[in-house]
C-alpha cells in the first residue's frame, strides 16, 4: 500500500519532529504488513567523505514513522526514534537513490 508521504511529514511535524526541505529525502514508500519499503534520494549530491551520507541514513528512519502514521507503535501522539544500533553492515558503493 502507498504511503501519502507529504501527509505523513505533516504528521511528524505535529508531533515536533518538522524536517526542513534538506532533509526529506523520502521520495517514496510503500507498506507490506508490517515491512516498509521506500525510495530515497538527495535533492543535491552528498559531499564526499561519507560512507553514508546522515541525511540518507536519517531518510531511511523516516520512512519507518510517515509508514506507521508517525507512530512506529508508540501511544497517541507520541513518536519513539531508534538509538541502537548492531550488527549493520555498510555494503560497499556509493549510491544517488536508495
Amino acid at each position: 500500500m502507498p504511503v501519502p508521504v507529504a501527509e505523513g511529514y505533516e504528521r511528524l511535524a505535529e508531533l515536533g519532529y518538522s524536517y526542513g526541505p534538506a532533509f526529506r529525502a523520502v521520495r517514496a514508500a510503500w507498506r507490506l504488513g508490517a515491512e516498509v519499503f521506500a525510495e530515497l534520494s538527495l535533492e543535491e549530491a552528498a559531499p564526499a567523505g561519507f560512507a553514508i551520507y546522515p541525511v540518507l541514513l536519517d531518510a531511511a528512519l523516516q520512512s519507518i514513522g510517515l509508514a506507521d502514521g508517525g507512530g512506529l507503535g508508540a501511544g497517541e501522539g507520541e513518536l519513539l526514534v531508534p538509538f541502537a544500533w548492531a550488527g549493520l553492515v555498510l555494503a560497499p558503493g556509493a549510491a544517488g537513490v536508495l
